[in-house]
């Protein structure tokens, strides 16, 4: 005998016995009997063949019975005796019907060509639609089936009908849309009302509830309609145009490579025409005999992965032999919508050339990190890179640090952001006394990313009560009127607004601002890019001073003669004059400003802090306005002058205060004298400092660790006697005495030095000690920058490790130009 014949078993779920796998059996003899019986598989095998069953199931009991394999005795005496009517009506739907069978009449032309003796063709019907029964976590048991020659097929995935209890089937058709009144979902596991005339119901329910699954569905047909399509097109390609052998695998993997190459140094499509990597990969492709296949995207981010590892490994072995102190700044960056905090490295190398390297990126988990966290990312990064917490000399950062065991500054530049958001801005509550000093520090989370956009809007809301004011603005008579800087920003605000919105009045202003010849729309001083809006609002209001008093002065006395409304009001000659001091305060802070962020990359901190303090120094003088020509002629015999000059003086003290505050609590303030212009004149220190200054030089000194030269080895007797001359001669220089290096070093130094690293490069012989203090500290920087913060942060679809990793790509790989292309 052969192997058992094993038959496909179906799963079921029964309302009494659970989950069940059935199945039929084949060329049966009996249908009627076996239309309602499955036989059960033992232990919900996958495959059985019916020798191994020991139970049948019947459908309209729900339940199982003993079973012989061998007679069918009880499978037989369970239907006819518990289940008659069903066999009888189902032996009387297999009779054919005379009416159903009916043949059309033949024509009399059809009856004479064809024999009348031929046998009536059996007309084949259709198979009655049945249901299925399915057990729902929420309804139970219910008995469902799907029509046929259905039209949306996207609709009916995840929809079917269900089968009502209180009407019989009919068993030629079957079940038919028309006898459900209900339809189940098998994504809400729930049933809803059927409409059977138009179906809107089920429709809008689908569409409504499930869109994503049904266009997940649509796109997966249209998907594979199109690679249908493709591999049609690809076969009729294949037949016309003859194929090309595929590339060298060598050959195919540097192909790669330099693709992988140019997505790792591309910052803007735009670029592509020009960008040198991308050109070579094309050369390379189009030299290479072969056809090359662009490589997957899994495939690429291990080309990425890989060019990681050698950058990493290139920027471990240059940091082991180049880098022995180095300073951090931290910056946050937000690329797609995530916040992370950048990480650049700063040091001097022995050929004293500055170098600027990005470690990594790091997610933020919040805007506002807790202390906790930035101490273990600080450690965690120090420690990937294998860097010394000993060797650290500084972090700046756009984030408060100053809770690490190293010295931390804010960034300059945020701290002068700071400085000018809080003298335009809205004034904060009453600061005790004595705490001026830590104003930048107790308002920076505040005012970190005030800019003029973020002023602009505060300004257009015309319920904002820090600048809704009704009285005068410049009290003729109170001459302790508080700061209303603010108020007087708000109000030019509100006239050039008048002026944008109103293109009549705007034709009339530029009317009479014409006969005006001292009218000049460029700015005086150079302006950082963040603050370039409202510094330009406040200089033109006042450049137009003379042509808007004509313009007012004309509205009063003629209203008739303007035919528009006039809704703005001049400002008064106090607020004229405020404008005008406060341009002569703003003005030197914006430029100093400029200065600090235009050239962050290039200024070492130490010029930075003796431009700040001479300019903090310069505020400190009461002579500040009249050496800048302010008050004018125009203004000096007015009453309300005194209460200006109050005013002003009131805003410069404080960022005055603001900016010592700043100096004072920075731990690199001594180390000014290292830039050897700085230390030829010490202009901004007074006989007192420069003293303490050069104390403190002499003290760091004692703690800097001087390069000694490698001793030469493997030479001839005459060249290690002279090795040995030299070392000797060396020997000399150290024993100097560090105050003899001191004060040959401030008698030798002139001003006018402008590279400082090549100066200290020519000089490092003679001051041995003075040039490694200057590796360690002129390698700080004065903000928190890395070499792409100018560039505008595109989203990147990618995930965050890949982004990171592309970023620090973007910043450090230079891919090899001497590299030649040879074809294998």
């Amino acid at each position: 005998m052969g192997n058992p014949i094993k038959f496909t078993t179906v799963g079921i779920e029964s309302a009494k016995h659970g989950h069940l796998r059935i199945f039929k059996l084949k060329n049966i003899s009996r249908p009627e009997i076996w239309a309602n019986a499955s036989l059960v598989a033992p232990n919900n095998a996958m495959e059985c063949c019916s020798r191994d069953v020991t139970h049948f199931y019947c459908h309209l009991c729900d339940d199982i019975f003993g079973h012989d394999p061998t007679r069918l005795q009880n499978l037989h005496r369970h239907m006819k005796s518990k289940h008659l009517p069903n066999i009888q009506q189902i032996q009387q739907d297999m009779v054919p019907s005379e009416i159903g069978n009916k043949r059309k009449e033949q024509s009399f032309v059809q009856t004479l060509v064809d024999d009348n003796t031929h046998e009536v063709k059996r007309i084949r019907q259709a198979s009655p639609v049945l249901t299925t029964s399915f057990r729902s976590t929420k309804l139970g048991p219910l008995s469902l089936f799907k029509v046929k020659h259905i039209n949306r097929p996207e609709i009916w995935m995840y929809v079917s009908l269900v089968a009502p209890n209180n009407v019989e089937m009919n068993p030629t058709t079957g079940w038919t849309s028309k006898d459900a009144t209900l339809f189940y979902c098998h994504l809400c596991d729930d049933c809803f009302p059927h409409d059977y005339a138009r179906s809107q119901n089920l429709h809008r329910h689908v569409k409504n509830k499930h869109k994503a699954e049904l266009e997940a569905y649509m796109k997966k047909i249209i998907k594979s309609n199109e690679g249908n399509k493709d591999k049609k097109q690809e076969a009729i390609a294949d037949l016309t145009i003859p194929s090309s052998a595929p590339m060298n695998p060598k050959n195919a993997r540097q192909c790669e490579m330099l693709l992988a190459e140019w997505l790792a140094t591309c910052r803007r499509p735009i670029d592509l025409v020009e960008d040198a990597p991308f050109k070579k990969f094309l050369s390379f492709v189009q030299n290479t005999p072969g056809q090359f296949t662009v490589p997957t995207r899994t495939l690429l981010e291990t080309h990425m992965d890989d060019l990681y590892s050698i950058k990493r490994k290139e920027i471990f072995q240059m940091l082991e032999e180049e880098c022995r102190y180095f300073s951090l700044s931290s910056k946050v960056r937000t690329i797609s919508e995530l916040n992370y905090i950048v990480w650049t490295l700063h040091f001097i190398t022995p050929n004293f050339e500055w170098r600027h390297i990005l470690l990594g990126y790091q997610h933020l988990p919040s805007n506002k990190p807790s202390p906790e966290w930035l101490s273990q990312s600080l450690n965690r990064l120090l420690s990937e890179w294998g860097l010394s917490m000993a060797n650290l000399t500084m972090v700046v950062s756009d984030l408060d640090m100053r809770h690490l065991q190293v010295p931390a500054m804010l960034c300059m530049g945020h701290t002068l952001n700071v400085v000018i958001a809080r003298l335009l801005c809205e004034k904060q509550e009453s600061i005790p006394r004595g705490t001026e000093s830590m104003l930048v520090f107790t308002h920076f989370d505040t005012l970190d990313h005030v800019n003029d956009d973020y002023i602009y809007d505060m300004l257009s809301q015309p319920d904002h009560s820090s600048f809704h004011s009704t009285t005068p603005l410049v009290s003729e008579a109170n001459g302790n009127s508080p700061l209303q800087i603010p108020h007087l920003v708000r109000r030019v605000f509100l006239l050039t607004q008048y002026f944008n919105t109103t293109p009549k009045a705007k034709r009339t202003l530029d009317h009479f601002i014409s006969n005006n010849q001292s009218y000049d729309t460029r700015p005086a001083v150079n302006c950082p890019l963040k603050w370039r809006k409202l510094y330009r609002m406040l200089y033109e209001m006042h450049s137009m001073k003379a042509g808007v008093d004509l313009f007012f002065n004309v509205v009063e006395s003629q209203p008739n003669s303007f035919p528009f409304p006039c809704t703005a009001t001049n400002l008064t000659p106090g607020e004229w004059c405020l404008l005008e001091g406060l341009l002569t305060l703003v003005e030197p802070c914006l430029e100093v400003m400029h200065v600090v962020f235009g050239q962050a990359s290039t200024n070492s901190l130490a010029l930075m802090l003796s431009i700040l303090q001479m300019f903090a120094r310069d505020l400190a003088s009461p002579r500040f306005f009249n050496l800048r020509g302010f008050p004018s002629d125009h203004y000096k015999h007015e009453a309300y002058l005194d209460t200006v000059l109050y005013q002003l003086n009131t805003a410069r003290h404080m960022v005055q205060t603001l900016l010592f505050g700043y100096l004072d609590d920075h731990p690199a303030m001594w180390t000014c004298p290292l830039h050897p212009s700085i230390a030829a004149t010490l202009a901004h220190c007074t006989e007192d400092e420069k003293s303490q200054v050069k104390h403190r030089l002499q003290t760091e000194c004692m703690h800097v660790s001087v390069d000694k030269p490698k001793k030469k080895r493997n030479l001839k007797y005459m060249q290690q006697v002279m090795g040995a001359r030299d070392e000797m001669l060396d020997t000399m220089a150290m024993d100097i005495s560090i105050e003899e290096e001191l004060h040959i070093y401030f008698s030798t130094v002139v001003p006018g030095i402008e590279d400082t690293l090549s100066w200290w490069k020519n000089q490092h012989s003679n001051f041995p000690r003075l040039s490694g203090l200057a590796r360690k500290w002129l390698g700080a920087t004065a903000t928190a920058f890395h070499k792409s913060q100018e560039e505008t942060d595109q989203p990147i679809h990618t995930s965050p490790d890949l982004a990171s990793r592309m970023a620090f790509l973007a910043e450090n790989y230079t891919p090899p130009t001497s590299q030649s292309i040879t074809f294998v």
